[in-house]
């Protein structure tokens, strides 16, 4: 035969054994793989899910309570102020800060010289000192740390190494 010469095929007929029907996938009854990748998809859904979520729930309540990272603008190596609503100002360094509470070591605040209160008297004719929490006479004697309500906190700020008030702390014994 010529290999040149093509048959043309033949056409089946609907009753020859030799001929196989065509598969319905819908009715098979051979298990498919669209339920493994279900399940697959399930079953990552559920990995990430219970990974994801933790994580993210500790970091915000790691940021809500100002755990994580440095003090936001708190210079470590400086001193700050802290203005209170009672016009009383503290000096002290910042060691931490909550959404309730501002933490201050190494605490200063002004005290008149006579031993009155500073926001009583007007202030242009007072004779202040910087007194040092906790070893200025006070009856309760406090540990020099004091915790601040952030409620009653104006504003904050740091402290230049040369101003009158860090060059006093400084000298101070």
């Amino acid at each position: 035969m010529d290999p040149n010469d093509r048959v043309a095929p033949r056409r089946p007929s609907p009753r020859d054994p030799t001929i196989v029907a065509p598969v319905d996938r819908q009715h098979s009854q051979r298990p498919s793989t669209d339920g493994r990748r279900k399940k697959v998809s399930r079953k990552r859904l559920f990995i990430i899910a219970g990974v994801v979520i933790p994580l993210a729930l500790a970091l915000f309540a790691l940021s809500w309570f100002r755990i994580i990272g440095p003090l936001a603008g708190v210079k470590n190596d400086r001193y700050q102020a802290v203005f209170l609503t009672n016009d009383q100002v503290y000096f002290g360094k910042v060691i931490s800060m909550t959404s309730e509470t501002i933490t201050l070591r190494d605490v200063y605040y002004l005290k008149q010289k006579n031993g009155e209160d500073t926001t009583k008297t007007d202030q242009s004719s007072q004779q202040v000192q910087l007194a040092k929490l906790g070893a200025s006479g006070e009856v309760h004697n406090p540990d020099n740390e004091m915790r601040i309500n952030r409620t009653q906190v104006l504003f904050w700020e740091n402290m230049k190494d040369d101003s009158q008030v860090v060059k006093t702390i400084k000298q101070a014994p």
